[in-house]
């Protein structure tokens, strides 16, 4: 049962701050609970079969999007066998809004596999419309009218209730060779979509952004979502995963980092998507283990996350802030929590702390019993009105004009409500630019 008092402590909680705080303030994203292994809901008892006779053994890579209603449109990589590691891509629909996950698997993408031993066909990202899909094979190849032999393609199709198909395939011009780990990242009004990637033509492996022709498969020129900062010579980004807010824009962005042979690949999250966040740490892929974090799968604060070093999933949720900008004399404020598909399991309430950013004063981050995760934003100008996160895409968002003013820089933080546990989290910080 929900403790109504419980409103009333996060306002009292955000009222109560005194003192203005430098940006930016990394504060970390508020974990609602230790990473499970095995995920519950997305693993090989789950997601067990291709639908035409191959038995699932390991999911390498899982993109989980809201198709409504607790279902989700799953585009994956997966083993159909141990030794030899016959890997494929597979799509289906997986419904969470019952106790025990249904798996529908469907054949949208079996044009795109093809006979090959090993880890040929790989991270497969398809739109939240379902008609453009993109999909490394890292074993260079040619469809019919795909053109040269490359390593990553794009496909597009009329309609939903048709499979992609073969002789619509074109490979995505414009990136390095081997494979880029391609991510549909936003839908444009012209057809074509962002696409965030590997630049493994630049000096250093950046996640970039381009613009990407779906038809044509050209894609334009690249701008940094989020650099390489490790030392290593071999090192890079990879796996990127971006969050959404209601108009269907990239806001944040999950991808991991690689440094060099023996440290493991780390998971990160970052508030931004133009070079303009603070990336955390999310999982660390040294320690306790050496493991490679890779491809989540993301639904909100649900984090669906794959390694090479396990066969299954692990489930990690948190709630999370993205930054903010005035767009067209209006702000745009999107927060997440985990997703909860399940009538009756449980809200997420969320407010919005705003504090003026005092580029010369800094204070450490101030624990306040019994919020979990220390406090950042001090001096709050106003507490936004509460929202209830969605339930099946972990979405909260705040949208209000801004009259014309002088620029300024703010600081915020999320401060939500978990109605199941019955708990107050303060997440991650970020940043208001009017």
């Amino acid at each position: 049962m929900l403790n109504i008092s419980l409103p009333a402590v996060i306002t009292a909680t955000a009222l109560s701050l005194q003192l203005v705080c430098q940006t930016p303030l990394p504060g970390p994203v508020a974990r609602t609970g230790p990473l499970t292994i095995p995920d519950p809901a997305v693993n090989t008892t789950v997601i067990s079969n291709d639908g035409v006779g191959n038995t699932i053994t390991k999911i390498q890579q899982c993109e989980l999007r809201s198709i409504g209603g607790g279902l989700y449109r799953v585009a994956a990589t997966v083993n159909f066998a141990l030794a030899p590691a016959t890997v494929s891509l597979i799509t289906g629909t997986l419904n969470l809004s019952v106790a025990t996950p249904v798996w529908t698997p469907n054949q949208d993408v079996a044009a795109f596999n093809q006979t090959g031993a090993g880890v040929d066909e790989y991270q497969l990202s398809i739109s939240t419309s379902g008609l453009i899909a993109v999909w490394d094979r890292y074993v260079l190849t040619t469809y019919p009218n795909s053109g040269a032999a490359a390593n990553t393609f794009c496909c597009t199709r009329a309609s939903t209730g048709v499979p992609f198909n073969i002789n619509d395939i074109r490979q995505v011009t414009g990136v390095g060779a081997g494979g880029v780990d391609p991510h549909i990242g936003e839908e444009l009004s012209n057809g074509h979509v962002i696409l965030y990637h590997i630049d493994f033509l630049g000096a250093v492996a950046n996640i970039v952004t381009a613009d990407l022709n779906p038809v044509t498969g050209a894609m334009g020129p690249t701008s940094v979502a989020v650099p390489y900062t490790g030392t290593s010579a071999t090192g890079f980004n990879h796996s990127p995963f971006v969050h959404r807010d209601s108009t269907g824009a990239a806001r944040a962005l999950n991808y991991s980092e690689y440094g060099s042979a023996g440290t493991g690949s780390h998971a990160y999250f970052t508030e931004g998507v133009g070079n303009d966040g603070t990336p955390e740490l999310i999982l660390n892929g040294q320690t306790p283990a050496s493991r490679w974090w890779n491809n989540p799968g993301l639904v909100g604060g649900t984090w669906h996350y794959t390694t090479s070093g396990a066969t299954e999933p692990h489930l990690q949720e948190v709630t999370m802030l993205a930054n903010a900008t005035i767009t067209g004399g209006t702000v745009r404020i999107p927060a997440w929590a985990p997703a909860r598909p399940q009538s009756g399991s449980g809200i997420f309430l969320s407010v919005v702390a705003i504090g003026i950013n005092v580029g010369w004063l800094s204070l450490p981050p101030y624990p306040l019993p019994p919020v979990v995760n220390d406090l950042y934003v001090f001096q709050t100008l106003g507490i936004l009105d509460f929202r209830i996160h969605d339930q099946f895409t972990g979405l909260a968002e705040w949208a209000f004009p801004v009259p014309p003013m002088n620029p300024a820089i703010f600081d915020m933080q999320l401060i939500t409500l978990d109605g199941n546990a019955n708990s107050i989290l303060a997440s991650n910080t970020a940043i208001l630019t009017l």
